[in-house]
């Protein structure tokens, strides 16, 4: 069942959490006009919910087909998930510290000096209750995905990476696929700030065996070594359940 669509308006909450790195990611290759549709669609759902087919059609125009792969459409009307997400998340945040707040009938003075560091406790409030998830219900389904997508899209820890190894991004993006697949494969399951940590452990160990080879093809033989060695692991877990 889709969930209800819910709306947000503008005098109710005027901002929301942006990640600036997994935007410049998802949308690396678009024009500079297609990423301008995109934001303001954003703009406007946050300030007042799913957008009419014929408003999304008109902002659109030619770029219609790439930007609506970021939105799901129900009822006629289109929303992007993400967006939906961190409104409820903020909303539901903010209304929480708001209770605790009157519950203990705090002078409004304190109120005034508590609710500017409210937005900045958030995504530490945000981990604490993923990670309480993860240990109730144990890792997979959405929240595997959720985790697995934020891993891969984190522009800025990627560049920090490359920088730090001296590997191109399709290097990085090839280690990062195998890592995946073989965590997937073993439903070894993390959250995202365990996927980098772990990775970048993996990723020095593959790097210590390449240890005797040139820089100049080292990464390139390393690489077809562990798709060989990956692909081996899948035939091999595929002939054992058959």
């Amino acid at each position: 069942m889709p969930r209800a669509l819910i709306f947000y308006p503008m005098a109710k909450d005027p901002a929301v959490l942006f990640y600036t790195s997994d935007f410049l990611t998802a949308t690396y290759l678009w024009t500079d006009e297609e990423v301008g549709k995109y934001i303001r669609l954003l703009c406007i759902q946050h300030q007042g919910g799913p957008i009419p087919e014929t408003d999304f059609l008109k902002i659109c125009g030619p770029a219609f087909q790439k930007i609506a792969e970021k939105f799901q459409k129900i009822e006629g009307k289109f929303f992007n998930k993400r967006m939906q997400e961190e409104c409820e998340r903020r909303k539901n945040f903010t209304e929480s510290r708001k209770k605790n707040l009157f519950s203990k009938k705090k002078s409004s003075h304190m109120e005034a000096h508590m609710a500017p560091h409210m937005e900045a406790h958030m995504e530490t409030e945000t981990e604490t209750i993923t990670d309480t998830k993860i240990k109730e219900g144990g890792m997979g389904g959405d929240l595997w995905m959720d985790h697995r997508r934020m891993f891969l899209e984190d522009g800025g820890w990627q560049f920090k990476f490359c920088t730090a190894k001296a590997l191109s991004k399709y290097e990085l993006h090839e280690y990062m696929r195998i890592f995946i697949e073989d965590i997937e494969l073993k439903s070894d399951y993390k959250v995202k700030k365990e996927l980098q940590r772990h990775f970048t452990n993996w990723f020095n160990l593959q790097k210590k065996k390449n240890g005797k080879r040139t820089p100049k093809n080292g990464t390139y033989q390393l690489l077809e070594e562990l798709r060989q060695e990956h692909e081996a692991g899948l035939r091999s877990q595929a002939g054992a359940g058959s």
